[in-house]
């Protein structure tokens, strides 16, 4: 059970190939599974759709936009990393480069950001909204995006590139997976933008906060990609090894252990959701779905 209880707490790092798939539908259960889910999906969406479409603020005057323009989506915000810092110095680095930047032909002074975290700083430029191709897709590229990142690789910062813009992170800090204790979590949700929607970012924290809600140590981590919602945290034996009888004698297999078998067997979280809809795996031509599966919350050999 992931139920929060004052016990362990738990940027998810995929360990396919090394660990078991887990629990899967029976044959010809795939309507069965259909409507077992479709209840929890409805309601689910509908506090989605809620949380990340409603202007917040709106008592305080804050909102102006109509209810049209926070419908119509206008991308997801890409931003440029001119450049990222380490050191105990990077601080007054960061700021000696911002004011070069706001030197540099073309850009805007009041578009260069600088962001200190816990372990580098970061100078930024800019906002871009970049939607999906609905014929390819891929994120397409604003000229914009493309003329001011030439611009800015051109006046000194030649490993500039083009970033999903932090500042669009969201969610409870505290339930950040980043900060989460432990080896293995259980990966229960992934939220992707697509071409009508883009704010993967809100729904994966809107659903972390829902079962948290319900007493779950559930977590949320922004990928650059995709946005992922966790549930418990688990120690090195979560993954265990067995013994299976085979033609060429025993071998030993990769499997999980009882406390993580006891939580996939939870209704919520005995599959992977992707923007909340059951899936199957790629290349699957049976009825199973895509089940939930441990990822590592850091990698192999990345300090705590």
């Amino acid at each position: 059970m992931a139920k929060l209880d004052g016990g362990r707490q738990g940027q998810t790092r995929d360990v396919a190939g090394k660990l078991p798939a887990g629990p899967r539908a029976s044959q010809g259960s795939a309507e069965t599974e259909s409507d077992w889910l479709c209840g929890m999906r409805r309601s689910r969406l509908i506090l989605l759709t809620l949380t990340v479409l409603w202007p917040a603020g709106c008592e305080h005057g804050a909102g102006t936009r109509s209810w049209m323009d926070w419908a119509r989506p206008k991308g997801e915000p890409w931003t440029i990393l001119c450049v990222e810092l380490q050191g105990p110095d990077r601080i007054s680095r960061a700021e000696a480069l911002a004011d070069e930047l706001r030197q540099v032909e073309g850009i805007r002074p009041r578009g260069v950001e600088i962001v200190h975290g816990r372990r580098a700083s970061q100078v930024l430029y800019g906002t871009y909204y970049r939607r999906i191709d609905r014929d390819t897709g891929k994120l397409l590229i604003p000229d914009e995006l493309r003329d001011d990142l030439q611009r800015i690789q051109l006046g000194r910062f030649i490993g500039a590139r083009a970033i999903s813009s932090p500042a669009t992170d969201v969610g409870e800090p505290t339930w950040d997976l980043e900060k989460a204790e432990g080896t293995y979590t259980l990966l229960v949700a992934v939220f992707e933008n697509t071409v009508d929607f883009y704010d993967r970012k809100a729904a994966a924290a809107a659903y972390a906060k829902e079962l948290r809600g319900k007493g779950y140590e559930a977590y949320y981590n922004h990928g650059p990609r995709s946005s992922e919602v966790t549930v418990g945290t688990f120690g090195p034996d979560a993954l265990v090894q067995r013994e299976r009888r085979e033609l060429a004698g025993r071998a030993l297999i990769a499997d999980y252990s009882a406390e993580v078998k006891q939580l996939q067997r939870e209704e919520n979280f005995r599959y992977q959701l992707r923007n909340m809809r059951l899936v199957k795996p790629e290349g699957s031509d049976g009825q199973q779905f895509l089940a939930s599966r441990l990822v590592r919350i850091r990698p192999e050999g990345e300090p705590w």
